[in-house]
């Protein structure tokens, strides 16, 4: 059975940014019967303004 390191607030390995979208790159240890491995996982942000705030979401819709 494979064990994982959890930190609560686990800052990203790397950040790729184009124009209002970002991706975000976090990395995880797991340890496992064939040793620990590191495992990604990205999350994609999208950037805008609403009236006067600016706001975040991870949703998508396509046209």
């Amino acid at each position: 059975m494979a064990t994982s390191e959890s930190s609560g607030n686990r800052r990203p390995e790397k950040v790729f940014r184009i124009g209002y979208v970002s991706a975000s790159v976090f990395t995880r240890e797991v340890t496992g019967d064939n040793g620990t491995r590191t495992l990604r996982s990205v999350r994609i942000q999208k950037r805008y303004v609403d009236g006067d705030e600016v706001k975040y979401t991870d949703s998508f819709s396509l046209p």
